[in-house]
């Protein structure tokens, strides 16, 4: 006869949500504590738990595990995380425009109000597009799995995207980061969602997804308006 924990993984391979299996577990008369011993991985988590700066730097670069080794209560430390290497990276993008037009050109780009309010402004639609991003991610989350801690989503995008930012600053590899991140926020999400990988990747493409589409509209309405068609 397979014991709990062999049952409760032969049902999540089922797609039985956590929160139905432990009711149908309760009512077979197993105990709160059964049940969660059962759902553990052996690797316990506490909501209140973070890790060192330098640990999380390093541990983004090991997707299979980063996020088994911590749970974070709000979502501040994530953002602040994202905003700072965001406006890092967005002052260097524009820095090595400045060195690149004074090396081709032999004169450098005027930096005036225009660089202020240009690193500004992309680091606001960053912002803003963390915010969409996490959200539409969830929303996918909650229609496939009918519950979700939006905060974890939102932890899980934060963090997944820093490396994407950080390997951005290196040439001609930025679409190597958004794979990686891809990666990281799948097994973030199934981690800590208790959902299949399958399910994981559907919520972190759908906004991409969403993107696409929307942008495929923009270019038919450009191209209509101005009877290119």
């Amino acid at each position: 006869m397979p014991s709990l924990k062999e049952y409760v993984e032969k049902a999540k391979k089922k797609s039985l949500t956590r929160k139905d299996l432990a009711q149908k577990l309760l009512q077979k008369g197993y105990t709160q504590s059964e049940i969660e011993e059962a759902f553990s991985d052996g690797k316990q988590i506490h909501e209140n738990e973070s890790l060192p700066l330098g640990e999380k730097i390093k541990g983004l670069f090991q997707p299979a595990t980063f996020f088994q080794s911590f749970r974070e209560k709000t979502i501040s430390k994530s953002f602040i995380m994202y905003a700072v290497s965001l406006f890092i990276f967005n002052v260097v993008a524009l820095l090595t425009v400045y060195a690149g037009s004074l090396f081709f050109f032999s004169r450098p780009l005027p930096l005036g109000d225009s660089f202020f309010y240009t690193t500004i402004g992309a680091f606001l639609i960053g912002i803003i597009g963390l915010g969409i991003y996490s959200g539409i991610t969830h929303l996918v989350i909650i229609l496939t799995k009918h519950e979700g801690n939006f905060k974890d989503t939102h932890n899980v995008v934060a963090y997944s995207l820093v490396p994407a930012i950080i390997i951005s600053i290196i040439p001609y590899v930025g679409w190597i980061s958004i794979i990686y991140s891809i990666i990281l926020m799948t097994y973030g999400l199934s981690y800590y969602h208790n959902i299949s990988k399958g399910k994981a990747l559907l919520a972190v493409l759908s906004p991409l997804i969403l993107l696409v589409v929307l942008l495929g509209f923009l270019v038919i309405f450009f191209f209509s308006r101005f009877r290119f068609f």
